[in-house]
């Protein structure tokens, strides 16, 4: 076509920018921009639109506030797209002054923009601004009840801000109307299982006529954060019953609690059924912590030594050290313990305060008290932690273990 007599328009050029999402080539969509520009659409709204989708997709806040700020022309597809993109990144406090803007300038909101500014909200567990946000959508929307996306917003906003009874309210509305989905009821029952009512958390899950895989692990993982670890146990083995495909949140939650309850065999059995599982980087680190927590908790020190050592230096975290130094530690195998510690230094990992125990506590058991005291300074100095107090204490533990005064 560029190399034709015929130019291309407003009309090809959203298309290429979409295909570029598709693609997720951000590289291939610059490249179009360029063209945009080359051509003088760059002030067109649909072209500018579907350049500002194609960087808040990327995550490329930057490019998609200098597009915005250059056009003349701004809808509310525009500020829609970039205070969702605001969200998405992380980016609150620029959501909420670009909605204030978009107010300034008499543009009105939808139910798309409630959605991103409620989700803005759910962030920063701020209840207040969300309840602000709630009047206002019902003060500009005819019916906030035919929005199931909305009324999702509502019930996940106020259920992550603690605002349990509005959560409930807003659910038992959508109920009457026929508009509340699994995500809502979802949301309700993790709140509730993140404040430590599982009780109450199980009955709504009881009573949810249609439950996903997001609803089975809030309350598998309810079940162990609060403790309950024989119940999250059981409640992972009916979702495998099921036929279901659980996620690694959910296979972290079995692991950890078959740590707690030391089903070794249990937890060999989870561990080799999903450690093949292509798994995004930062989820298959946490699987392999749990996994490597899990045997170490169990006994099975040998085999948490195997997982570590045979994991990448990429995939190795402060969480993954600190399970394994534990471990030893508690296996009394000290030495080890000091040489991994060392290990996480030189691949330039921050320890923090569990590593510190950890490594007290493999020196005290393993009777190397002059390596906790050598160890505790270079921890005091080098990683600048701010409770010296209780370290000291647990090294005094330690020398009072060994005999010394």
């Amino acid at each position: 076509m560029l190399a034709s007599p015929t130019y291309p328009d407003s009309f090809t050029f959203p298309y290429l920018l979409k295909s570029c999402v598709r693609l997720f080539s951000l590289k291939l969509g610059i490249q179009v921009h360029c063209h945009v520009v080359k051509n003088g659409l760059e002030s067109d709204v649909f072209v500018m639109n579907s350049l500002l989708n194609l960087y808040c997709v990327f995550g490329d806040t930057r490019n998609a506030s200098k597009v915005f700020d250059g056009s003349p022309v701004r809808d509310l597809v525009s500020y829609n797209t970039l205070i969702n993109g605001f969200v998405e990144a992380g980016l609150v406090s620029c959501s909420m002054r670009l909605f204030g803007e978009m107010r300034r300038f008499c543009v009105e909101p939808d139910g798309y923009t409630f959605v991103a500014l409620l989700s803005a909200c759910s962030s920063l567990e701020d209840c207040e601004t969300g309840k602000k946000v709630h009047c206002l959508a019902y003060k500009k929307l005819d019916s906030l009840g035919s929005n199931a996306l909305l009324m999702n917003a509502l019930v996940d906003m106020y259920a992550k801000c603690g605002c349990l009874e509005m959560a409930k309210r807003v659910l038992m509305s959508g109920i009457r109307i026929g508009k509340s989905d699994v995500a809502a009821w979802t949301s309700v029952m993790s709140a509730y299982a993140r404040c430590g009512e599982v009780d109450v958390a199980r009955r709504i899950f009881d009573q949810m006529e249609e439950r996903d895989v997001v609803s089975w692990t809030a309350m598998i993982n309810g079940y162990s954060c609060a403790g309950h670890f024989e119940e999250a146990l059981e409640l992972f083995l009916k979702l495998e019953d099921l036929g279901m495909e659980p996620d690694v949140v959910a296979v972290i939650a079995a692991l950890s609690a078959c740590a707690r309850l030391g089903a070794l065999e249990s937890g060999r059995r989870i561990h080799h059924k999903y450690a093949g599982k292509n798994w995004p980087c930062d989820q298959n680190g946490g699987f392999i912590s749990a996994a490597v927590d899990m045997y170490a908790k169990c006994g099975s020190i040998d085999s948490a030594l195997d997982i570590f050592c045979k994991t990448s230096d990429y995939l190795k975290t402060t969480f993954l050290y600190n399970s394994i130094i534990s471990g030893l530690a508690h296996h009394g195998r000290g030495e080890s313990a000091i040489s991994l510690f060392k290990e996480m230094e030189i691949l330039g990992l921050r320890p923090d305060e569990i590593t510190f125990v950890a490594l007290l506590c493999a020196c005290g058991h393993s009777g190397l008290v002059d390596d906790v005291t050598l160890k505790v300074k270079q921890l005091e100095s080098a990683s600048h932690l701010h409770t010296a107090c209780n370290h000291r204490k647990e090294r005094k533990r330690v020398k009072n273990q060994n005999g010394e005064v």
